[in-house]
């Protein structure tokens, strides 16, 4: 398993044998591997922690959107989530944009809505999520960082429908 590995593999050399990561895992799987039950929120690190050793992991693909979720500073919409963990926990029913009209989007000021995060603050709070991650896994590539980009973040905040309306009108004023 390792870090060397997944370090390896991120730097394009090939290692000796083919680095491994996955994005989604399977509950029953990891019950299987580790005997420990990820549905229960109190034993879910621990099962996934030692599921990443039993699958022979290299590295870690994390990401975080920051420490204050937009929803709880503005206006956003979800499209929600359809179950895949077999207790479906993990479905979410969609959110209707809050935004009714092309003018609304146009008129959305980001900072207005969600404020400007204090630069030195989002350093500790990244760093922080680093080194706890890092020291839960250490064998292992442990990424990090903020995962909005462009599109990601005009889909939270406008809903699909009202993105691609506002720039198939609009795209300069969008812009």
């Amino acid at each position: 398993m390792g870090y060397d590995r997944g370090r390896r593999a991120l730097f394009l050399e090939m290692p000796e044998t083919i680095p491994h990561t996955e994005y989604v895992s399977h509950w029953e799987v990891v019950r299987h591997l580790t005997g420990l039950d990820p549905a229960d929120p109190d034993r879910r690190p621990e099962a996934f922690r030692r599921f990443y050793q039993a699958a022979d992991y290299d590295l870690l693909w994390v990401t975080n959107d920051g420490p204050v979720p937009w929803q709880q500073l503005g206006r956003t919409t979800d499209m929600g989530h359809n179950d895949w963990l077999e207790d479906a926990s993990d479905r979410r029913q969609p959110v209707p944009s809050p935004f009714a009209a092309v003018e609304d989007v146009l008129a959305f000021d980001a900072v207005e809505e969600y404020g400007l995060p204090n630069s030195d603050d989002l350093v500790a709070y990244y760093e922080d999520l680093y080194q706890r991650g890092r020291a839960t896994h250490p064998d292992l590539v442990y990424t990090g960082g903020y995962y909005k980009t462009i599109v990601s973040g005009c889909i939270e905040a406008f809903g699909w429908e009202m993105f691609l309306l506002t720039v198939g009108q609009d795209a300069r004023a969008f812009d």
